[in-house]
């Protein structure tokens, strides 16, 4: 069997109606991103590249670090959980998926995911840049958030060139995946 050929089982996208899984503290939803999988589509040539989140960092509300908190202009972090924020930290594109309600302004920075294409920097395996600044997560065509099922094994450690040394750096160190994925998986390749 080709991989060309493989149909990958369906996985959940979160909707609109899943807002409330985001409304939660940063170090809440920094954890909970584990293993979710970020999915962007491309309209030139009509494909979507998907990386798995292994490795997140939570911003609070109170945070010095936080750009809510540090910045003076009204930014994408003060909107509502789900909403994706990119701005230029130390000379890097970055991107935070927002997390909490709109006006509280903390966010989770995803700092690391897997996927097929090799890079140090997730901003250009996904081909991230301004103009996703608030794209809803929940509502776009282009970028979105979906879950296979899988359970993460994770750590938390402090976060890397910050004011603080909190423990709000969360790394996936383990993935189980789904009895019901595998599964479908071992049904296709015999079907094959």
């Amino acid at each position: 069997m080709s991989i060309k050929n493989y149909q990958y089982p369906e996985n959940r996208r979160y909707k609109n109606e899943d807002r409330a899984l985001f409304q939660k503290p940063a170090d809440e939803l920094a954890k909970w991103l584990l293993g979710k999988i970020i999915c962007r589509y491309f309209k030139e040539g009509d494909f979507v590249i998907k990386g798995r989140i292994v490795e997140t960092e939570a911003y609070l509300e109170k945070d010095p670090d936080c750009d809510a908190k540090r910045l003076t202009t009204k930014i994408s972090q003060l909107e509502d959980g789900g909403t994706l924020y990119v701005c230029m930290r130390n000379r890097w594109l970055s991107w935070d998926i927002v997390a909490n309600t709109t006006g509280v302004g903390e966010g989770v920075l995803i700092k690391r995911i897997d996927c097929y294409i090799p890079t140090s920097h997730p901003m250009y395996a996904m081909d991230i840049d301004e103009k996703f600044d608030g794209v809803d997560l929940l509502n776009s065509k282009e970028i979105w958030l979906e879950d296979d099922g899988v359970k993460v094994k994770s750590i938390k450690k402090p976060r890397i060139n910050t004011k603080t040394d909190a423990p709000l750096r969360f790394i996936a160190t383990g993935l189980t995946f789904s009895e019901t994925w595998l599964n479908e998986i071992d049904y296709k390749r015999q079907k094959n």
